[in-house]
């Protein structure tokens, strides 16, 4: 890329909603080094969450008081590697992992050549491999060597559109009562960070959410699904707004049967029942989603050789994949603990 071309920012006019999606287009397309200069750290933490979601790439925080920590799944109680930037970003450069990792208030450090070099190395890195380093500073002034190879994006506030949506959307509910309101992934749009950058319009927002759970009369059921209940404020989860936690886990082998078996399906492949269920005991703890991977792989792998999608195929797929479940057990672990007295298996 020509240097002298500078930055590449993006339009301030961005809207909200258009920015999650250009910023989750960024993440999938591997974008090396983003910068966002942002006092509201916890909005610009939540939109790279989840426009990080769709990508299925491990994400990663960092900070100088908290090291690095895992953000997409439960959190481990230490973190992963210790506060020191060099180390840190030289675990990223030799890493294979292909993460998005977030490093707040990285600034103070962009003057020190080591630091300038290591992160141009992540983000000129060969792809597929490639890691997504993500800014997030009050200000960020790369210096001249990172300067060609750095996209700014922007973090709006909440407009008053956006502020308001979460109000007219429980109006229209009761106004089409009776029915069902589906929040998915609710961790991702409430804000549980002590940040007043907004001037405190996020937490009005859920206090009149929270409000209107406890008190509505109108025959609207809620129905909420989180990746991170930890990351959920207690007054949100307590009796009278939500009656019943519920726990899914992960799919035992009759059901992974089913799941592989409609997804093979899709992409044009009747197995047969003793093949579905060869293909559910090769996949202990794999998630819907990784069996959906799976097939997904398997069917581009056999339009690149030129034949007809197999079980066989599937099951290579399958061998070759490590599920996340088994790479962050763990946090799984904790999860089914922390579940097991309060929650209700699904």
């Amino acid at each position: 890329m020509d240097s002298a071309a500078g930055p590449r920012p993006y339009s301030p006019s961005v809207t909200p909603t258009d920015s999650r999606h250009a910023l989750a287009a960024l993440l999938a397309a591997r974008v090396g080094l983003v910068a966002m200069a942002c006092d509201d750290e916890q909005r610009a933490v939540s939109m790279v969450l989840a426009a990080a979601a769709g990508t299925r790439r491990p994400l990663f925080r960092w900070s100088v008081t908290d090291g690095l920590t895992r953000l997409d799944v439960p959190p481990e109680p230490r973190p992963w590697y210790d506060s020191d930037v060099v180390a840190v970003l030289r675990n990223i450069r030799d890493s294979r992992l292909a993460a998005t990792y977030v490093l707040l208030d990285l600034h103070p450090y962009l003057t020190d050549p080591v630091v300038v070099r290591l992160l141009k190395d992540v983000a000129t890195a060969p792809l597929p491999s490639r890691n997504t380093i993500v800014l997030v500073s009050p200000q960020v002034d790369v210096p001249d060597d990172l300067d060609h190879i750095t996209l700014r994006f922007p973090v709006a506030f909440p407009d008053r559109a956006e502020r308001e949506a979460i109000v007219d959307g429980v109006l229209a509910a009761e106004a089409l009562a009776p029915c069902v309101v589906w929040v998915d992934e609710i961790e991702k749009g409430i804000a549980t960070g002590g940040t007043e950058g907004d001037s405190g319009a996020s937490r009005r927002l859920l206090g009149t959410f929270l409000t209107w759970l406890a008190e509505h009369r109108a025959p609207v059921f809620v129905v909420a699904t989180a990746n991170d209940i930890t990351a959920l404020p207690p007054e949100l989860i307590r009796k009278g707004r939500f009656d019943e936690i519920f726990f899914l886990d992960l799919p035992d082998e009759p059901t992974r049967a089913q799941i592989v078996t409609i997804h093979a399906r899709v992409h044009g492949l009747a197995l047969a029942p003793d093949e579905a269920v060869a293909l559910a005991a090769a996949a202990p703890q794999f998630s819907g989603a990784e069996l959906e991977a799976a097939v997904v792989a398997a069917t581009y792998g056999a339009y690149a050789r030129g034949t007809v999608l197999a079980a066989a195929d599937v099951l290579a797929e399958i061998r070759a994949t490590r599920p996340l479940a088994t790479v962050v057990d763990g946090r799984i672990g904790q999860l089914r603990a922390w579940a097991a007295p309060r929650t209700i298996p699904a």
